[in-house]
């Protein structure tokens, strides 16, 4: 998400997710608590289109201020622990969510036509999953 980043500077990454079929991403940055709704080509370097969606939502704005760990470390951090799956790791989807008062990035893979879902502390990194 580095070509949405250096386009959003100081923005923060809130939601991706991945639209197999048209091989692209859908991005929600929110910067200077404006949400951005991106949507970038499935390599992730040529932003396809774009629109400013209004003032973003309190709630997002708090949650994200609260995460230590971005987006993109947490899915760097599942992809490692990914990594010892046999097959092809795809991601599906990633945001930031709070479940039972612990704030964690959900991210969704696609491992061999399977669905994975992994957990990481928004707080401290630590990943886990349901699989």
């Amino acid at each position: 998400m580095e070509t949405v980043l250096a386009k959003y500077e100081g923005g923060d990454v809130a939601d991706i997710d991945y639209d197999r079929r048209e091989n692209l991403f859908e991005v929600e940055v929110i910067q200077n608590d404006t949400k951005h709704d991106v949507t970038v080509d499935g390599a992730g370097e040529n932003i396809t289109n774009e629109r400013e969606d209004g003032a973003a939502d309190q709630d997002d704005l708090d949650e994200l201020g609260q995460a230590s760990i971005s987006i993109d470390e947490a899915i760097k951090r599942v992809f490692e622990e990914a990594s010892s799956q046999d097959g092809t790791v795809l991601l599906d989807d990633a945001s930031l969510d709070e479940d039972n008062g612990t704030l964690n990035w959900e991210v969704e893979l696609d491992i061999d036509d399977r669905d994975a879902t992994y957990y990481v502390d928004a707080g401290e990194g630590s990943v886990r999953s349901d699989n």
